[in-house]
């Protein structure tokens, strides 16, 4: 195990390591056998061979469905070369400078659009981590690039050492494909055998990955990546001996030497290893976590792969997210996940039945007990961490009135017009009758707000915002304490390099909160903040001073985790978007709100 648990990423390190000796033997072998100046009869050296053909304009789509709004990059051994950002329908492309080229594309984030781009109730999270794709070599131009989970996997076959021909067949193999479809130029929402497989690989990897992080407490997005790397190399290192059954069999069916089983436990033992969650995952037992984790992980790629056609499958997709199992249960039965599983079977038996019911519709509790320790879940029949916007309206706050918007004008050309100041946004939330995460204990999410003019841009980013349920069926939120936040800014003549980073307390924390039943933002707080933390004359500091006011702004709030619907005519969830800090790294893709404040003097 432990050979395989390192089989994509010592590889590379490995096959490189190999080459300079290989070279130096071969130079020594020359020497011995060449003797002085050479003969007559000796034959000449061969002719160096003529350089590869190197690709500088590359373009293609990001498709799990197609993924709007990814930081798309252009990768050469490793080092980035150039960035671009998907569009729509996921396409994006590069035109690359003279002598450059990259050999990988690397697409993180966005919003999986499904298959039609135009009609965002299709619209879902990408898969967890970033998608890959090898870049051809042959010819300059490169078109029709399909960057994707499969191309994830042909990449990281490559990475371990085979051959691109190889790792393609494997692929294909493995899955049941037909060896005529290249799965770097055939576009997967065009072809329902080839989009089916590509969700049951994305739905492995993306269970997997938030199943370890909800073990580990992990958020971040560079440990979000390190779960899927650990993920798709453990796919890679077994993919030889799986077939798509044994990627996704029956709950029920699995024993602890089912494939799948071996499978998660191997992802949870290469993530255990990488520095970026180790520390998070030092006492995850790996077996206990699959003992846990196998069956629903097993539930959402058996659905996938049941599906009878395109929108069938974006269907399962939604109910698979809606539901939010992984995150949910394991996150329950976390503190199990230390313990050694004597009898890994009943849990396996255990943890079938329950998702088995519940997929009649309820909700349905689940008591596990291991190593004498005992844990409640809830498996969630229908939606989980869902809420919604009441009466579909936002309270855009001035300083002398609170203003009430509906959401449709907010998001319309014309925008929604506040005089003076725009102080603070509000809305509130209802949770659903099926919510089984938003409990007694607060769930957390990152929020992201973002404020943009013709020549100004303003971000902020929260890593923990607490939402717990309120009086009745309201839903409050708050900042807990050790809340962190992330400033971007930038003006016409300056712009921040590295965010301003500040550990929230006292007023800090009442940037969130909520007052009768409404959660409200505050740009007041906000910016009482900034200004005291930022250095004079910075673009933060001038953002600050200024504030939202004389102008028109585009003005987006993005809320991680928790899913938010719209509530007429009947409830829909609301468009994800995507927030990516210009400086710093932190994103969040979610439900939220983008629309227009036009702020009179």
């Amino acid at each position: 195990m432990n050979s395989e648990a390192s089989f994509v990423r010592h590889s590379r390190r490995r096959f490189g390591a190999l080459r300079p000796i290989a070279l130096s033997i071969a130079t020594l072998a020359l020497a011995a056998c060449g003797g002085g100046g050479g003969g007559d009869d000796e034959p000449p050296p061969p002719s160096p061979p003529p350089p590869a053909v190197l690709p500088q304009s590359i373009s293609g789509s990001v498709v799990d469905g197609y993924v709007a709004g990814a930081s798309v990059e252009c990768r050469k051994a490793g080092t980035l070369v150039a960035t671009a950002t998907s569009g729509a329908s996921g396409g994006f492309a590069f035109a690359l400078a003279s002598g450059q080229t990259c050999d990988t594309i690397v697409a993180l984030g966005g919003i999986d659009v499904g298959v039609t781009p135009n009609d965002p109730s299709d619209d879902v999270t990408p898969p967890t981590g970033f998608a890959r794709a090898p870049v051809p070599t042959g010819s300059t131009t490169v078109t029709g690039l399909i960057v994707s989970p499969l191309s994830t996997l042909v990449q990281a076959l490559i990475d371990g050492g085979r051959t691109f021909a190889d790792a393609q067949a494997l692929v294909k193999t493995s899955l049941g494909l037909s060896a005529g479809i290249d799965l770097l130029r055939d576009d997967p929402a065009a072809n329902a055998v080839l989009y089916r497989a590509n969700g049951v690989v994305a739905q492995l990897v993306g269970q997997l990955v938030d199943a370890l992080a909800a073990a580990g407490g992990i958020g971040s997005a560079a440990g979000l990546n390190a779960l899927a790397d650990a993920s798709f190399d453990a796919l890679a290192a077994r993919l030889a001996s799986l077939k798509t059954a044994d990627l996704a069999p029956l709950p029920g069916s699995l024993t602890p030497s089912s494939p799948l089983f071996g499978l998660v436990e191997l992802a949870a033992s290469n993530a255990k290893k990488d520095p970026a969650v180790s520390g998070a995952l030092a006492s995850l037992n790996p077996a206990t976590f699959a003992a846990l984790a196998s069956p629903i992980v097993a539930s959402a790629t058996g659905s996938i792969n049941t599906a009878t056609d395109i929108a069938d499958v974006v269907a399962r997709v939604h109910r698979i997210e809606d539901r939010d199992r992984a995150t949910s249960v394991i996150g329950a039965l976390r503190g199990l996940l230390d313990n050694t599983a004597s009898n890994p079977q009943q849990a396996l038996n255990e943890i079938a039945a329950k998702l088995a019911a519940a997929d009649g519709g309820t909700d349905q509790a689940l008591s596990i007990t291991i190593d004498s320790e005992t844990l409640t879940a809830t498996v969630a029949g229908g939606l989980s961490n869902f809420a919604r916007l009441v009466s579909d309206q936002l309270t855009l706050k001035n300083p002398l009135t609170a203003p009430v918007a509906s959401l449709s004008d907010f998001e319309s050309a014309s925008g929604v017009t506040v005089p003076q100041e725009l102080v603070s946004v509000g809305f509130a939330l209802q949770k659903s009758a099926v919510n089984v995460q938003l409990s007694t204990t607060p769930m957390e999410a990152p929020l992201a707000i973002e404020v943009t003019d013709a020549t100004r841009v303003f971000q902020a980013y929260i890593d923990r915002v607490a939402f717990k349920p309120g009086v009745g069926d309201q839903v409050e939120a708050s900042l807990p304490s050790g809340a962190r936040l992330w400033v971007y800014g930038k003006t016409a003549s300056s712009e921040t390099t590295s965010p301003l980073i500040v550990n929230l307390a006292g007023a800090g924390l009442q940037i969130v909160s909520t007052t009768g039943g409404a959660i409200a933002f505050s740009f007041d707080r906000l910016f009482e903040v900034i200004g005291s933390a930022a250095a004079s004359g910075s673009a933060l500091d001038v953002l600050a001073a200024s504030r939202v006011s004389s102008g028109t702004y585009d003005v987006k709030l993005v809320l991680g985790t928790l899913r938010i619907a719209r509530s007429t005519p009947t409830p829909a969830l609301a468009t994800l978007q995507a927030f990516a800090l210009r400086a710093g790294g932190q994103s969040v893709t979610g439900h939220g709100f983008k629309g227009k404040v036009k702020v009179t003097p």
